[in-house]
């Protein structure tokens, strides 16, 4: 039989609550570093799927909990910013979003513990401290709480490296990524002006402008793009990337320039950009 009545409802709500918890942790941006981490272990030799697979939760986990840090500590900006977010909205509960953060990272340094060498070991648990560090206070400070993220974003390519050892590629990868994110997070931080300045944040646009910013965020981003013919030129990589990662440079540009009239729809095709940049590495290995 069909649920019916308030049966019918508290299925309801309760799929709206999974919902808004798996939610949270920001799927996209997971996604990405799930990615990361295992584009890292292939472009290093490494392909033991259950070693990998085990790097992907922990990252997954890492990245989720710092997420939900970085809303918690957000929460009074985002009733300005961005109101309809799961906190501030009230569809999660700040206690409920602390003990959730801090299951996700317990479990990911267990996980790391038990499974992982030390040296990804140490990198979980540095980039819990930064991650803690950022939302808490180093968000609110010029170019450094731009800085912190895109080290956060850009690592998951060291963290899967580090089954094997950081080899030339690798770094490569891991500058293009981080210079790409410190343009992302910079127009970010422009879409998030009104509610970082009654919080009394110092961040780069409420410090030197939003015009200087948007164009040190386009610097950031094309030096980016500058870099990324290299791993082909230094014969790290086949033809195959350069075709692939020409397409996310074209897809940069178009960021850059969106990010000029909108900050918003910038940074999110930026994000774009950067599945297809990551994309190109594997294509390269053909």
């Amino acid at each position: 039989m069909w649920l019916q009545g308030p049966a019918a409802e508290i299925q309801g709500t309760q799929g709206i609550e999974m919902l808004a918890y798996l939610k949270i942790l920001r799927p996209s941006v997971v996604l990405l570093a799930i990615f990361a981490v295992v584009v890292g272990a292939v472009l290093s030799g490494f392909l033991e799927i259950f070693s990998i697979a085990v790097a992907v939760v922990v990252v997954a986990l890492v990245c989720g909990g710092g997420n939900i840090i970085n809303d918690i500590f957000d929460y009074e900006i985002d009733k300005v910013n961005r109101p309809q977010r799961l906190l501030p909205s009230g569809k999660i509960s700040l206690k409920s979003a602390k003990i959730y953060a801090a299951l996700l990272l317990v479990a990911s340094i267990a996980f790391a513990l038990v499974f992982l060498n030390k040296a990804q070991l140490v990198l979980v648990l540095f980039n819990i401290g930064i991650a803690f560090l950022y939302s808490w206070r180093l968000k609110a400070l010029p170019l450094l709480g731009n800085l912190c993220p895109s080290w956060l974003a850009a690592s998951s390519f060291l963290f899967g490296a580090l089954f094997v050892g950081i080899g030339p590629t690798i770094i490569l990868l891991f500058l293009m990524a981080f210079f790409a994110n410190i343009g992302r997070e910079i127009v970010k931080a422009i879409e998030d002006m009104p509610g970082d300045k009654r919080a009394g944040y110092r961040t780069l646009p409420l410090v030197v402008g939003k015009n200087f910013s948007t164009g040190l965020a386009i610097i950031f981003v094309v030096f980016a793009v500058l870099l990324s013919p290299l791993p082909w030129l230094f014969g790290l990589l086949s033809i195959y990337y350069l075709y692939t990662v020409f397409i996310a440079d074209l897809i940069f540009a178009a960021a850059c320039w969106r990010a000029i009239m909108d900050a918003r729809k910038g940074q999110m095709l930026m994000k774009v950009a950067m599945f297809g940049a990551i994309r190109a590495f594997l294509s390269g290995l053909l």
